[in-house]
Order: structure tokens, then sequence, then C-alpha cells
């Protein structure tokens, strides 16, 4: 694993981030400023075919505000990994399970969940790991289950400058690689959004149709 990546997250960058956003009320102010729709919405509106019943991982789930909201929704086997310490000691016992872990090596078997996602972690992989952590996702979704996103969007491989710094951020397009990289995904649901006149997101699912 990279050395900085890992010092980064799991450090003072990653420590700042434990004190932010760290209730659904506050989350969904922040998507209702930037995007006019709050993120309980779009859950509602991306995952309505998902079963309320899956078992669902978060890779990167930093203070777990993310699974709390779908707690609030219905969901409720849900569960985060996520590598910075501080997180999961402070935010670890609240409602939700938290691990702590890197996507590049998920400690789970094969086909373990129905729904696996990520919410502004991959623009934060090295694009030399990003295949290596787009793997250890699809690995352990269930034949049909889902991969989920909320992303920086770009449609190749960019770098964009994060608090600052660089070396931090690179926008790609997600589904497209995941697409790539494994023949038997298939679209569910895209949405984008734009930050500003820069930075687009997008909100993707991907269904696994392996097995089925």
């Amino acid at each position: 694993m990279n050395t900085q990546y890992k010092l980064i997250w799991s450090g003072k960058q990653g420590c700042r981030y434990a004190g932010s956003k760290n209730d659904v009320k506050s989350l969904d102010r922040y998507y209702k400023k930037l995007f006019g729709i709050t993120r309980s919405q779009l859950n509602h509106e991306c995952l309505a075919g998902v079963p309320l019943d899956s078992q669902v991982l978060e890779v990167g789930c930093n203070n777990g505000v993310q699974l709390q909201c779908l707690k609030e929704m219905g969901f409720m086997d849900v569960m985060g990994v996520e590598p910075n310490p501080l997180a999961v000691k402070k935010y670890g016992d609240n409602g939700v399970c938290i691990e702590q872990g890197y996507g590049q090596s998920l400690d789970f078997p094969d086909q373990t969940f129905d729904l696996v996602f990520t919410s502004g972690v991959l623009i934060h992989i090295p694009p030399d790991e990003l295949s290596l952590v787009l793997g250890e996702m699809y690995r352990v979704t269930k034949n049909g289950g889902w991969l989920w996103g909320f992303e920086y969007f770009h449609p190749s491989c960019i770098e964009r400058v994060y608090d600052g710094k660089r070396g931090l951020c690179w926008a790609n397009n997600f589904p497209l690689l995941f697409q790539t990289l494994f023949s038997d995904l298939e679209p569910a649901y895209s949405r984008f959004f734009r930050y500003d006149q820069r930075n687009v997101g997008i909100m993707y699912l991907l269904k696994k149709m392996g097995g089925v």
C-alpha cells in the first residue's frame, strides 16, 4: 500500500474529517445547499430497488454518518471499514459497526455483502492502487448485489487540487472503470451533480450479474 496514502488518511487528514458532518441532519443540509436535494432523498431515489434486509458495507466510512443515513432509511445490517483510528474509536459504537481497515485489502470472504459502496473515497485512492480497491469491492459483493458510489466525475483520470494540496485527489469515471474491469456489471442508476465550475459529481449504482 502507498505509504503516503496510509499516513495521510490514518493521520491528521482523516482525523479532521471525523468531526465534520457527523449527523444525518448536517449531512442533508450540506447536500441540500450544494445540489438542491438531500442525501436522504438521493438514497431513496437511487436505492429504491435494493431490499432493506441487504447486508451493506461502506469502504472508507469515516465517522459512519452515511451508514446512519441508511439506517434511518430502514437498512439495519450495515457496517463500515475506515483507516483512521480516531474515527473508529470515537464513532465505532455510535449505532453502527466500524472496523479499522483499508479498501486495498478488505478482511471479508468473497461475496459477503449485498451492497458495497463509497462516498468521496475512491477520489483519494492513488491511481496505481485504484484497480486493487475496485477489485476488493467487487470480490466481497454477492452475485446479484450492487456496487454504489458518489464521487467526483471526469471522463478520464485527472488530478484535482484538494485542500490546497496535490497528490490527494483524482476525479475519474469510476462506474466505467468498474465495468471495464468486470464485464458482468450492469448500470442500474446514475445522476450527475455540479459542485462548481470545475467539479462534477456522480452517484451511480451497478448490479453484479455474475451467477444470477
